[in-house]
């Protein structure tokens, strides 16, 4: 197997390391979770230039549907880690209200190339020769900003892999027990967002005339038997946050981020006005009677409540520093809190659902799920939640039967529905739990190509080289620059194929392939035999060509 070359990063008395992910300062190790490394790398690798959030969310996470509470998490992560360094704390990532970030560091990036060897490399097209030993180079230093050949496959990548989220509804017949009842089919669809302006929040009111929803325009009040809109435009600086109906569904909590400050409002049906409740709030939920509110702070560390009016807040539970709370609800009887927490420990990412009362006691943990994604307690003792699994990540709904007095389940998850291709982001419901609301995406990755101009600083003549409708991840050019070599699963599984630029029909190298790897330092793919007997890494035996993406 052909050996690679070692990469690294340095800035600031910083050094990143992607091949083995380790980050550190002056040879020192810094702890940071897996997600907020994949975000520093992908920081580092476009210092100096604007990334939206939205560019960072698909870059990191992926066609996974995430809130932006994941993103503003992890950049609290690394800024935290930054500050390891007494100057840098809160100089190196600045937040540029209402749009995203900037990395303003000077990267320098250093190529190690691999030690002398005599063993059989591994080129792109699986042909196998030997290489002669030869004295290694000193190392090349060079500035992030002129490596335009990865930065231009990474950043297609995240550009071609759209999530249309829009929201969806099942209506329970007859109040129907929900395990009595098929949800194989899918819900029919009631928004008509595009990719490039997805539903970003939802809620169902309380008694299902009204869906309301937030994209990154308006606020939309949907009158679901005629289908009229009513739209609050959103002023600049302004991103949308969580959507909540009071129980008479006259008024809406809105959950907003005012030049990147976390905001609650309510917005009055009868009024059309928008009135200012808290500030440093988020992820409001409104209790059964009306008379109180639930929320997390501005960092969602920490449980507090307020009155429906907006005053006297007090503090209920406060979570670890690196924990983050989200997905609030209460019991039907107003005396227990349901929260979802998200923990990041040792580069792991855990996600539980918990319960606790009004003063932060009786703490009980309902369900423990790396998986789950959304969650909705019903009537009739039961939560309905979202989960991923298998290696494309679907999610499906899931059954609990649950003590709600208690906060405890009562018995094993039962899976609901048998869908492909889909994430559910977001679950809403009725007061009577007779209709369900669902915040539901779709997402294909495929692979563009394109010509570099201007110094590799332009990107023109972009057209699609994959045709078909199953997922396409690039991974690495052919040395001659006349083909791409990309993972797909147009075969019900991810395998590595080839595909020249004039050709529409991908040649299959024989291979199963594991995840395609986007980082400078590792542009290639693993994989494997089909029968699992031999196992390679395939990787072009050249540069990149500069003139193509």
């Amino acid at each position: 197997m052909g050996l690679e070359m070692k990469t690294l990063y340095r800035f600031e008395g910083f050094e990143m390391d992607p091949t083995n992910r380790v980050f550190g300062l002056g040879g020192k190790p810094i702890a940071i979770p897996s997600r907020a490394f994949d975000l520093l790398l992908y920081m580092t690798c476009n210092a100096q230039r604007l990334l939206t959030k939205e560019e960072l969310m698909r870059a990191v996470w992926g066609g996974t549907i995430v809130e932006e509470g994941n993103l503003t998490q992890s950049v609290f992560l690394l800024r935290k880690a930054l500050s390891a360094h007494p100057s840098m704390e809160n100089q190196l990532i600045v937040t540029v209200p209402g749009r995203g970030y900037r990395f303003v560091a000077e990267v320098e990036r250093i190529d190690i190339p691999p030690p002398r060897s005599t063993q059989p490399d591994i080129s792109a097209n699986a042909a196998t020769h030997r290489t002669e030993a030869a004295p290694a180079p000193a190392p090349a230093v060079q500035k992030t900003m002129h490596s335009h050949r990865w930065y231009g496959l990474w950043y297609t990548m995240g550009a071609v892999i759209t999530v249309a989220a829009i929201a969806a509804l099942i209506i329970l017949p007859g109040g129907a027990r929900l395990q009595r009842i098929k949800l194989i089919p899918l819900p029919h669809r009631v928004t008509a967002n595009s990719a490039e302006n997805p539903v970003a929040t939802f809620a169902l009111s309380p008694n299902g005339k009204y869906l309301a929803y937030t994209d990154s325009q308006n606020i939309t009040i949907q009158t679901l038997a005629s289908g009229e809109n009513r739209s609050i435009p959103l002023g600049a600086g302004v991103a949308p946050g969580r959507v909540i109906w009071y129980p008479d569904a006259t008024r809406l909590l809105v959950g907003e981020r005012v030049n990147d400050a976390a905001t609650v409002f309510v917005y009055s049906i009868l009024s059309g006005k928008l009135s200012l409740l808290r500030e440093n709030a988020m992820n409001p939920a409104v209790s059964p009677d009306g008379t109180r509110i639930v929320y997390a702070d501005g960092g969602n560390h920490e449980l507090w409540l307020m009155d429906g009016n907006g005053e006297n807040p007090r503090r209920v539970l406060a979570a670890n520093a690196q924990d983050r709370v989200y997905a609030m609800s209460w019991s039907p009887d107003g005396r227990r809190v349901w929260f979802a927490r998200v923990r990041w420990d040792k580069e792991q990412e855990t996600i539980t659902l918990e319960t606790c009362d009004l003063n932060g006691g009786s703490r009980t943990v309902v369900l423990r799920d790396a998986s789950a994604k959304a969650f909705r307690l019903l009537p009739q003792e039961r939560l309905i939640y979202a989960a991923a699994e298998g290696p494309e990540n679907f999610t499906n709904l899931w059954e609990l039967p649950v003590n709600t007095d208690l906060g405890k389940p009562v018995g094993p998850p039962r899976k609901l529905t048998e869908w492909t291709n889909l994430s559910i982001s977001g679950i809403s419901a009725t007061a009577d739990g007779k209709q369900v609301a669902l915040l539901r995406g779709s997402w294909q990755a495929d692979v563009y190509v394109g010509d570099l101009r201007a110094g590799g600083t332009q990107l023109a003549n972009t057209r699609r080289l994959t045709l078909d409708e199953s997922d396409n991840r690039p991974a690495f050019w052919t040395p001659d620059g006349q083909a791409v070599v990309f993972s797909s699963n147009r075969n019900g599984r991810f395998q590595v194929f080839r595909q020249r630029l004039d050709g529409t029909v991908p040649e299959l190298l024989g291979m199963d392939s594991g995840e395609a790897v986007y980082t400078p330092a590792r542009p290639s793919i693993p994989g494997s035999a089909a029968d699992g007997s031999t196992s390679a890494r395939y990787r072009p035996a050249g540069a990149y060509p500069g003139t193509s993406l």
